[in-house]
């Protein structure tokens, strides 16, 4: 789990833990209903028994991992710290008190992504170039290939904004044309 997905986390926990209650309050209810009926509803009582124990299972482990997760939160330590012992042997520098650690969680911004744009555009660059160069291989077997090569420079050259390179009428032609857009 991410520091940037933790309240969302928890708020999974804590409601999956009462979904899990509400439930079991449910089956129990149903239980108790098949109990005061007649023979025919054994076999629905002991699938009401298998699911009330699954229920119970599912429910009480999402309720101590949740408890487990407002103790990291009240200590000011993540999941992985805690699973290091990261913290054991020295004072946790991020431990500011219950209330103060609890505060932070609350008022905690989310965050933005630490994946820059640059490297979004530096990784297309790269995947249309690389695009091109396979390009230029498979067109090199191709009789077409000094006609077809020019155009897909005159494009590429297009979408990045570079010169074009002169020496065939195609491509002014495509520059006016794309100019006119």
């Amino acid at each position: 789990m991410g520091r940037r997905n933790r309240k969302y986390f928890v708020s999974l926990l804590i409601y999956t833990t009462l979904l899990c209650f509400e439930i079991l309050a449910l089956s129990l209810y149903k239980f108790s209903q098949c109990l005061d009926k007649t023979e025919e509803t054994k076999p629905r009582i002991i699938y009401l028994i298998i699911f009330i124990a699954m229920t119970l299972a599912f429910g009480l482990s999402i309720f101590f991992l949740l408890i487990f997760q407002f103790y990291l939160i009240i200590k000011g330590m993540t999941t992985n710290e805690y699973l290091r012992g990261t913290f054991n042997n020295i004072n946790n520098p991020f431990d500011h008190g219950f209330c103060e650690n609890l505060k932070i969680f609350l008022k905690s911004d989310q965050g933005q992504s630490n994946i820059s744009l640059s490297y979004l555009i530096d990784k297309k660059n790269y995947d249309d170039n690389m695009t091109l160069k396979s390009k230029e291989e498979s067109m090199k077997r191709n009789s077409d290939f000094s006609l077809e090569m020019n155009l897909m420079k005159t494009i590429q050259a297009l979408k990045s904004d570079e010169e074009i390179p002169n020496g065939n009428s195609m491509h002014l032609n495509l520059m006016n044309e794309a100019n006119a857009i």
